[in-house]
Formats: structure tokens, C-alpha cells, sequence
């Protein structure tokens, strides 16, 4: 402390004038009153509740325009679901009308190219829907004549199906898997 004291009386350490103020020469000679600092943030805030009231408008009509979207959506896809009801009613009814039709007309030449094809009694479906002993074995001689000409799984299913022998559930159609399948069951190997 006493190398303090000494400095200061010495003259060798100088304080600075307190009431004298830091010339800052960013401001040159201007000078700011508190109120200008206070006014220019109220001009900042208002800009920015401004700008906020236009994003929110913006972000509104975005909203009601996803909305409006939604609801076309909704609408295409019911619009799509009553149209698929009625082409599915119309195939029906053009089912029915065509398969009396053909059952009538086309349906004993048809049996008849088959059976020369085949030289196979076709048998008579029982009411159950399911195979008899009499089919299974007829159905496996057509099969295995079609497989010794070369045919493949998927053409004897055709076959099958056009001539309108039932599936052993009787249920669905025949297809190239089943048939190869039933082929198997039945005894026959699988070339």
C-alpha cells in the first residue's frame, strides 16, 4: 500500500477524472436520450405483432385449404366406393344373364369337344359341392393324359375350370398349384 500512496503522490500513477465522460466516437456529438431507446423498441414490437398477424393469416388459410382438400379426398374415395358397388352388381347381373345363356347355346358343344379330347366320361357333381370317389379318378386320368402331352400345370387348371369340373373342396377354381397338388395325392409323379 505504501508503494501505492507513494506512486499517486509521485505523479507517476494517475487517476482518472470521474466527471469528465468517455468521448465514443460511434455517436459523433449525438446523443440519445433514454425516451429514444424506449420508442424505438415500441417500433420493433409493433413490426413484429405485424408480421405475426400475417403469418397467422397465411397459416389460416393453409389450414382451411388442407381441410377443403380432406374433404375431397373423403369424397373421392366414397364416390369411388359407390362405383365399385355398382360395377361389381352389374358383372353380376351380366354373370347370371350370360351363364343361362351360355348353359343353353355353347355349353353341349363345348362338352362335347372335351370329351372326344379327353375319352373320359365327365361325372355328374354330387350336392354337397365336394368330389366323389368316380370324379377324383376321372379327374386324375384327365390329368394325367394332359401331363403325358406335355401340358403344363397351369393349362390343365384351364382345362379343368372351362369344363367345369368342381375343386375337391368344391369351392373356388383349379388352379395350376391344386392341380399338381391333387395330381400328387392322387398317386401320379410329378414329371
Amino acid at each position: 500500500m505504501d508503494d501505492f500512496l507513494h506512486n499517486l503522490r509521485s505523479g507517476k500513477l494517475k487517476q482518472q477524472d470521474r466527471n469528465r465522460s468517455v468521448y465514443n466516437e460511434q455517436y459523433k456529438g449525438k446523443r440519445r436520450s433514454p425516451m429514444d431507446h424506449r420508442r424505438k423498441n415500441d417500433h420493433d414490437a409493433r413490426e413484429a405483432v405485424e408480421r405475426l398477424d400475417a403469418i397467422k393469416v397465411i397459416l389460416e388459410g393453409i389450414a382451411q385449404t388442407q381441410k377443403k382438400m380432406a374433404e375431397a379426398y373423403e369424397d373421392t374415395a366414397k364416390a369411388e366406393v359407390r362405383k365399385a358397388i355398382a360395377l361389381e352388381s352389374i358383372a353380376r347381373g351380366l354373370q347370371q344373364w350370360m351363364g343361362a345363356h351360355d348353359r343353353i347355346d355353347t355349353r353341349t358343344d363345348e362338352l362335347a369337344k372335351s370329351e372326344k379330347k379327353s375319352n373320359v366320361e365327365k361325372p355328374v357333381g354330387n350336392q354337397s359341392g365336394r368330389m366323389t370317389d368316380e370324379e377324383r379318378k376321372a379327374i386324375f386320368n384327365i390329368i394325367n393324359q394332359m401331363r403325358q402331352s406335355g401340358e403344363s400345370w397351369t393349362n390343365i387348371a384351364r382345362h379343368l375350370g372351362e369344363e367345369g369340373y368342381a375343386t375337391v373342396s368344391g369351392k373356388g377354381i383349379w388352379r395350376g398349384q391344386g392341380v399338381k397338388t391333387f395330381y400328387t395325392r392322387m398317386g401320379g409323379t410329378v414329371i
